[in-house]
Order: C-alpha cells, then sequence, then structure tokens
C-alpha cells in the first residue's frame, strides 16, 4: 500500500491509465450489444460521478466544510467539466465510426495540441529536446497503431478521424484549462 500521497499518485495515475487503455474495446463491445454512444458515455460519467462525490463528501467532512473558491475558478471548473463531456462523447463516437487505433491515433495528437498552445501563449519555449521528445512520442504512437491496422480493411471513416480529433483538442483544453484556470481549488 502506498505510504504518502506521491506514490498514492502513482498508484492513481497507473490505474487511470490502464482503465482507460479499456475504453475503446468496452465502447465496442457495449455498441455490439445495442448500447449507443451517449448511454455509455452517460453510465461511464454517472459511475465516475458517484465514487467522486464519495471522495469530495468524505473530503468535505474530514475538512470540516468546502474550501471557497472565486467565482472566475468556479467557472473555469464548470467549462472545463463541459469540456470533458466533449471530449468523452467525440471519442466514443469516434470508437464507433473507425477502428479503435485509428481512433487513438488521433487523440493522441493531444500532447503535441497541448505543447503547441504552451509554445504559443508564451509559457513554454520550443527547445530542442522539447520538440525532439514530441516528435519521438508521436513517431512511435504511430508505429505502434500501424502495427495494429489493417491495410485490407474498409476505408477510414472522416467523420470518425474528426470526431477523435476534436476529442483531443478537448483532452487539450481540458489540460489547459486545469493547469491554471482554479489553482484555489484543492485537487482532491
Amino acid at each position: 500500500m502506498p505510504r504518502n500521497n506521491a506514490q498514492l499518485g502513482y498508484v492513481l495515475a497507473i490505474a487511470g491509465a490502464s482503465m482507460f487503455a479499456w475504453l475503446g474495446p468496452l465502447s465496442r463491445w457495449a455498441e455490439a450489444s445495442g448500447m449507443e454512444s451517449l448511454p455509455f458515455v452517460a453510465w461511464r460519467a454517472g459511475v465516475g460521478a458517484l465514487i467522486l462525490a464519495v471522495v469530495v463528501a468524505l473530503r468535505v467532512a474530514r475538512t470540516r466544510g468546502a474550501p471557497a473558491a472565486p467565482r472566475h475558478e468556479l467557472a473555469v471548473l464548470g467549462t472545463a467539466t463541459i469540456v470533458a463531456l466533449v471530449l468523452n462523447l467525440a471519442i466514443f463516437g469516434a470508437f464507433a465510426r473507425v477502428p479503435i487505433a485509428v481512433a487513438l491515433l488521433a487523440f493522441y495528437t493531444y500532447p503535441a495540441m497541448i505543447a503547441a498552445v504552451a509554445i504559443v501563449s508564451g509559457t513554454e519555449r520550443p527547445s530542442p529536446g522539447i520538440v525532439l521528445a514530441l516528435l519521438l512520442a508521436l513517431a512511435g504512437m504511430a508505429v505502434v497503431v500501424a502495427g495494429g491496422f489493417d491495410p485490407a480493411g474498409s476505408a477510414i471513416d472522416p467523420v470518425g478521424v474528426a470526431l477523435a480529433l476534436l476529442a483531443a483538442a478537448s483532452q487539450t483544453a481540458f489540460v489547459t484549462l486545469s493547469r491554471r484556470g482554479y489553482r484555489s481549488i484543492p485537487a482532491p
């Protein structure tokens, strides 16, 4: 069991990444069983909201009240929530239209999008190391996804690819908003 908050954070990050890896196959199984993207996203969000509500309630009870936050930070948090909803609808819509590998290839362009936003906004400088890391990450992702792509399959649906790119843009907006948008609200 983790001994401190950093270790717990690493364990939770690994668990979350592991669960995210199952989203594509789970959405396909749900679709094969007759469930469309919107109900799947609603069930997923509902379960997540219940778990989060318990965690927040325990945290509030332990600290004797919810932390106060400026209205503009609450507005940014609300915007991030809406962006997360768009992200989920878009990626699950993409999973329904294109091979999971193609959807994930398009979606995982978001780290490069985040870096581009940081460079354009002036919060990060485009050092050679950052550029090399981005190129290597994108190339590695392309190699991994290309290994699972069936060239004999049908043509790729451009709407599905656009949905996956919309999900990537939404993730970019979510991360960008989350980095600076609501600093007085504790992460837990």
